[in-house]
């Protein structure tokens, strides 16, 4: 009893340890998606922390008092999405964006680590130590958090330094970026319904002459290979779709540049044909007052004078792409005779 309490307490002492390491790191990949509120800052990290800490507590006691592991599953990533909905500013789509693609990440990466690690562990004691029927322990078990903890952990800095929701944002609606998250969301869904299968007792079994370890290491194979599945998939749905946004977003400044030069262009021809013709006005208007025509004069500049104001409204905002956008719509709108 008292070895059981021992074991207990070591668990829950490196699950305290690694629960805060993990909290900290999706606090840095929030902190370079989302902007935080006034007391997100502080408040997100302990909120974060203490719901998966009262989560994790509520899991131990599952076989006590039949706490459902879809339930379990269910208020965790609410507890992430939320947590990230409530103490940060940014638009909504946004955060739920992030939030997807942290829930995402923590998922796959949790269950790939465990079932590959414990595909490993039943591998060597029942090869190496000559273990007939492994069945895997407590030391195990907190061998497989601090591994699992410390991967999730470089997975979370290394999305959050490639991963830019800003570009997928370029030129595009929430409901667009709600629509994006939603297949993240249905593989994790996908992911979660293959572990509460295993809960459950639906596994991959071998022949009956086989044996419990190899019903095991099938299993774990399994959830290992669907989990790798999905992190490939959804990496290059996620990373895939990054880049599209990204072409997209070079392409259209390309375009503006294109626009900018066309209308340096136009102005360029526009002011070398002013040139020309005021310098056949002086001409003109020299000849007349030469000849002491007055009342020509007077008339050709009163025609110079309304001739000047057909040139007018040219675009002028400080930003050489809008102004090429508008000037462009102005010069379809005079070619169509639309005011």
């Amino acid at each position: 009893m008292k070895l059981l309490i021992g074991q207990i307490q070591t668990y829950l002492l490196v699950l305290l340890i690694c629960q805060a390491a993990c909290v900290r790191a999706v606090s840095i990949f929030c902190k370079k998606q989302l902007e935080f509120k006034k007391t997100g800052r502080l408040l997100f990290p302990v909120c974060l922390f203490f719901g998966l800490m009262l989560l994790n507590l509520f899991g131990m006691s599952y076989g006590t008092f039949h706490f459902s592991y879809l339930l379990f599953v269910l208020l965790k990533h609410l507890l992430f999405m939320g947590t990230v909905l409530w103490f940060f500013q940014d638009h909504a789509a946004k955060k739920l964006l992030t939030g997807s693609v942290l829930i995402t990440v923590l998922t796959l990466t949790e269950n790939f680590c465990e079932s590959f690690l414990s595909c490993l562990a039943l591998l060597f004691l029942h090869t190496v130590q000559q273990v007939p029927e492994p069945v895997l322990g407590e030391d195990e078990t907190i061998l497989f958090l601090c591994i699992r903890t410390a991967l999730v952990i470089l997975v979370l800095l290394w999305t959050a330094s490639h991963f830019n929701p800003e570009i997928l944002f370029f030129g595009r609606t929430g409901r667009w970026h709600i629509l994006l998250a939603a297949p993240l969301l249905g593989i994790t869904a996908v992911i979660d319904i293959a572990n509460w299968g295993a809960c459950n007792g639906i596994l991959v079994r071998s022949s009956t002459e086989l044996g419990i370890y190899y019903d095991q290491l099938f299993s774990h194979g399994e959830i290992c290979i669907l989990t790798a599945l999905s992190m490939f998939a959804a990496s290059c749905y996620l990373f895939g779709m990054n880049k599209i946004c990204l072409e997209q977003r070079k392409s259209s400044q390309y375009h503006a540049q294109v626009a900018v030069y066309e209308m340096l262009e136009e102005q360029y021809r526009q002011s070398e044909r002013l040139r020309h013709d005021m310098k056949n006005h002086i001409i003109a208007l020299s000849g007349l007052l030469a000849q002491e025509e007055l009342e020509k004069s007077r008339d050709y500049l009163k025609n110079m004078q309304q001739s000047a104001n057909l040139g007018t409204g040219e675009e002028a905002t400080g930003n050489s792409a809008v102004d090429a956008l508008l000037y462009q719509k102005r010069k379809r709108a005079e070619e169509e005779n639309i005011k």
